[in-house]
C-alpha cells in the first residue's frame, strides 16, 4: 500500500486523486490532464500552448501494469514505473498532421523546442536513460535525485517545489 507524504502541509495528489481513478491499474496509454498534479498540469498546458499544434500530449499517467507491459515488449528500459505514475511527468511528441486533420503522432524531428520550453519553466526534460537513449519527449517536475523519496512514499512535492531550485 502506498503511504502518504510525511511532509507536513503538503497535499498528496497521488493518494487523493490518482489512486482513486479508474486508470490506476489499466494497461492502456493515458493522456488525460486530470491525472497530472495541478502545477505539473499547468506547465504541460503552457508548453503545449507555446509550441502550438505541431505538438501533442502523448502520455501523462502510467500505471505499474502499463510499465511492466512496455518493459516486457522492449518499449522501455525502465522495469519499474517512474514519475509518470505519480502525476508528475508527461510526454509531448510531434504532431505530423496536416492543419485541420486528425493528429498523427511522431517521435521524429527536432525536440529542442520542447526541451527548451520545459527547462525554461524549471522542469527536467530530455533525460538520458541507462541504455544511453535520450528520452526527448519526457518532461518531469522533480529532479532525478529526488525520485527515490517519491518512490519510497516518504515525499511528494509541494506546489512551491521547482526542480531547478531543489537542493
Amino acid at each position: 500500500m502506498e503511504r502518504r507524504s510525511k511532509e507536513v502541509g503538503v497535499g498528496n495528489f497521488f493518494v487523493d486523486v490518482i489512486q482513486k481513478h479508474p486508470a490506476y491499474k489499466k494497461k492502456d496509454r493515458y493522456a488525460g490532464l486530470d491525472l497530472l498534479e495541478p502545477v505539473t498540469r499547468a506547465h504541460a498546458e503552457a508548453i503545449l500552448a507555446e509550441l502550438g499544434p505541431e505538438w501533442m500530449l502523448w502520455e501523462t499517467f502510467r500505471s505499474k501494469e502499463r510499465q511492466a507491459d512496455l518493459f516486457s515488449r522492449g518499449t522501455t528500459d525502465l522495469q519499474r514505473v517512474g514519475v509518470h505514475h505519480y502525476g508528475l511527468a508527461f510526454d509531448i511528441i510531434r504532431n505530423d498532421a496536416k492543419p485541420g486533420k486528425r493528429p498523427v503522432p511522431t517521435w521524429l524531428g527536432n525536440f529542442s523546442p520542447l526541451v527548451q520550453a520545459a527547462v525554461s519553466r524549471g522542469l527536467v526534460a530530455g533525460l538520458k536513460r541507462k541504455s544511453g537513449k535520450v528520452d526527448f519527449p519526457h518532461v518531469q517536475r522533480i529532479r532525478v535525485l529526488d525520485q527515490w523519496k517519491l518512490f519510497n512514499g516518504t515525499w511528494y512535492p509541494g506546489a512551491d517545489y521547482e526542480a531547478r531550485l531543489a537542493v
